[in-house]
């Protein structure tokens, strides 16, 4: 997981408020935890202790110390500073920690496919480089790459994958010693010092390695990788779908070997289970359904390495194929949990979440003004999308949707 900003906008929640109140502001943004895991918690204590460390710094360095006596507005106004200032750090180490993954990763011998920070992202068609609009659930920005062509004993991924980790460490150094050449209390040394903890508390959130509800953090791909040749291979194979998607590939038009997915042993890795969901996605593409059906009930059923958001994922698309079924069996309703729900809301503007509410609407509950609502969103995402290639297909499946509504219809 490449530094999020929807978890730093929870932190500051957690720091300004009470525990109670982050996990409300987490629901509210659609990012929600079905259980407390012990990784969950370190995560959540660094965000709150690196918030705690930013109050202590930005008081005593900025706001002048702790025994000025000021006005109950002043201590407003400098709290609003304090907080903007935060805020404008996090952003600035994460976008450090995205181009760390690209410094490091042009070193190790990867080519560029796309940078994205926030929703806005920069993809690499040809010879040319194109802004577009893209993002992803617990994820506030993302550096893709191509792996070098090597023998798979020889592909690199440590520097790639730790890159982010290694530059907010290195910026937090070099900005505390500007703040140490700065006099010691002034709003320019504040701003360092607390630039410099927010991107320590990144280092920390990334680095450690966490296996989270919704998504792995940098650390936990590199131990995941560097524990089995086959969860390297698998994480080759994602890296290579990614930027030949990024080309214009469809998933059916690529390699069959990069979809191979591991055994069930293999599937607790992280890494190798997500091959399962690409393997799924790509059967989909294919119109083969009930190949897709196969693969995701079963990646669903069992107890792997999974991460919440690919279940997530897998789970709305057997709700599309349980739609679009000759004889349907009643699953859609059980596929269509809270949790899905909260995740449906959370990537509305997912060319494939809104294709999914548009058969939903039409083929579940015959709404057809509603659906063609959902069609309009879907067309006016597809203008910015990155990838023309998965637009092209999402429209093939919504005109297979129709086809199958209209034959119902007249029958």
């Amino acid at each position: 997981m490449n530094g999020a900003i929807c978890e730093f906008g929870g932190f500051l929640c957690l720091v300004l408020t009470s525990p109670d109140v982050i996990s409300v502001y987490y629901v509210g943004k659609g990012i929600y935890m079905q259980k407390k895991t012990r990784d969950n918690m370190v995560y959540i204590a660094v965000m709150f202790l690196t918030g705690v460390v930013c109050g202590i710094f930005g008081v005593r360095q900025w706001l002048g110390g702790t025994g000025q006596s000021v006005s109950a507005g002043q201590e407003i106004v400098r709290l609003v500073f304090l907080l903007f200032f935060l805020y404008v750090g996090f952003w600035i180490q994460m976008i450090i920690h995205e181009a760390g993954h690209l410094v490091f990763g042009l070193l190790s011998g990867y080519s560029f496919s796309s940078f994205r920070i926030g929703s806005v992202m920069l993809t690499k068609k040809g010879k040319k480089l194109e802004w577009k609009q893209y993002s992803l659930m617990r994820t506030g920005g993302q550096c893709l790459m191509v792996p070098p062509n090597d023998s798979l004993e020889k592909i690199p991924y440590v520097l790639y994958n730790m890159g982010g980790v290694i530059a907010n460490v290195v910026a937090s150094m070099i900005l505390v010693w500007i703040a140490k050449v700065l006099p010691s209390s002034g709003i320019r040394s504040g701003i360092c010092m607390i630039t410099a903890i927010a991107g320590l508390g990144s280092a920390l959130m990334n680095g450690i390695p966490l296996h989270m509800e919704m998504i792995d953090n940098d650390g936990a791909n590199t131990v995941s990788i560097s524990k089995s040749e086959e969860a390297k291979r698998c994480f080759v194979s994602q890296m290579y779908i990614n930027a030949y998607t990024t080309k214009g590939m469809r998933l059916k038009d690529m390699p069959d070997m990069w979809f191979r997915i591991p055994d069930e042993e293999s599937r607790k890795n992280a890494l190798c289970a997500e091959n399962g969901v690409f393997a799924c996605l790509r059967a989909i593409d294919q119109m083969d359904f009930e190949k897709a059906r196969k693969i995701g009930y079963q990646m669903i059923g069992e107890d792997n390495g999974m991460a919440g958001i690919y279940r997530q994922i897998l789970q709305a698309e057997m709700m599309y194929c349980e739609m679009i079924r000759e004889k349907q069996s009643g699953g859609v309703e059980q596929l269509k949990t809270k949790e899905l729900d909260k995740f449906l809301k959370t990537m509305k503007k997912n060319p494939s979440v809104q294709r999914i509410e548009y058969v939903y609407h039409l083929l579940e509950l015959h709404d057809e003004e509603e659906a063609q609502k959902d069609l309009e969103r879907f067309e006016q995402t597809a203008k910015t999308y990155p990838n023309e290639c998965e637009i092209e297909g999402e429209r093939e499946l919504i005109a297979y949707a129709r086809e199958i509504f209209e034959k119902r219809s007249a029958g």
